[in-house]
């Protein structure tokens, strides 16, 4: 199975939005506090099935500072360790995670 990549360096822009369209329907930025280097691993992985039905690749949201009013705008609540989860045609977004990072470079 080929392994997923993402290197996002420290300033870079992320443009994240919710999976649920009622709880805010937009992007908003979100810029990196470090160097980030993530890769993907296997969702749904049982004996006798190793390698799952795909691959994921989450994100921590703590890694980035919010651009303007991120919270009020959304109406979310900001949580220890929220995850992202990186959009891309070869991987799998779970169904736990709310917000989504779309055009995140991803290679292999």
């Amino acid at each position: 199975m080929t392994k997923f990549y993402a290197n996002i360096n420290k300033g870079d822009l992320l443009l994240v939005t919710h999976k649920d369209k009622r709880v805010f329907d937009g992007v908003v930025g979100m810029i990196a506090k470090r160097n980030i280097e993530s890769q993907s691993m296997p969702i749904g992985s049982t004996v006798g099935r190793p390698q799952g039905y795909g691959q994921w690749m989450l994100l921590d949201m703590n890694d980035f500072e919010t651009l303007g009013n991120f919270y009020g705008l959304t109406d979310a609540m900001k949580r220890y360790n929220e995850p992202i989860a990186v959009d891309h045609k070869d991987l799998v977004v779970p169904d736990n995670c709310e917000w989504i990072a779309k055009k995140v470079p991803v290679s292999w």
